[in-house]
């Protein structure tokens, strides 16, 4: 009894550490990859390639080779990726200056309690919609548009899991800024882990309504 014992918490002991690194080496493939396409074009194709190897773990037992998905997403996905940042870099833009205005403007009531209020909202409902846009990216095969609506649709009518969302990016970002040595090798690759096996739950609740509305026998 005492061996299994011991023997099982030594093998969840190797699996923690064996996931660490493959996160830790997926993030130092999307630092590399988003230089490699200048920064600019090179963050969008490596953010999904990031996703993409995310999802196959989570739906395979993890034996296939991250080097060439990566690599394989990354040229697959390159332009098309890069369409979907043209989406998402305005909004963010568009928050980014809220926030700046915001602090330029004397205290009052209206902006403490009304305008900053309704930009933290928007930032949080950004940032789920970010979120699920890269995982529905990433598992639904269909077009783009589809894609977005998918995205908005999904982050809408499962709360639960934007909200695990939200708080797993949250407990993230605490960690990274007491420990700001874990940036350079989980910055991206835990929040995407984090986002989509969120997601996932999402998902699967929502395949499985589909299934029982299109049982004729119900």
């Amino acid at each position: 009894m005492g061996n299994a014992s011991s023997s099982g918490t030594m093998d969840g002991i190797s699996n923690l550490f064996e996931w660490i690194a493959k996160l830790a080496y997926l993030n130092l493939l999307w630092i590399l990859f988003s230089v490699a396409g200048l920064g600019v074009l090179g963050i969008g194709p490596a953010t999904v390639s990031v996703f993409t190897v995310i999802r196959q773990w989570l739906y395979s037992d993890g034996d296939f080779s991250i080097w060439k998905t990566f690599m394989e997403t990354y040229r697959q996905e390159f332009w098309r990726a890069n369409g979907l940042m043209l989406l998402i870099a305005p909004v963010c833009l568009f928050i980014f200056v809220d926030f700046t205005v915001i602090r330029t403007l004397p205290t009052s009531f209206l902006i403490d309690f009304i305008v900053f209020p309704a930009v933290i909202i928007l930032t949080l409902i950004t940032i789920v919609a970010i979120s699920y846009l890269f995982a529905t990216y990433v598992h639904f095969n269909v077009p783009f548009w589809v894609k977005v609506k998918y995205a908005l649709l999904i982050a809408g009518l499962y709360p639960i899991s934007s909200l695990l969302i939200l708080a797993g990016l949250f407990i993230f970002a605490m960690i990274a800024f007491i420990i700001p040595a874990i940036i350079p090798f989980f910055a991206v690759s835990v929040p995407a882990f984090i986002i989509q096996t969120s997601a996932l739950r999402a998902f699967r609740k929502l395949a499985s309504q589909q299934k029982v509305m299109s049982d004729p026998k119900r």
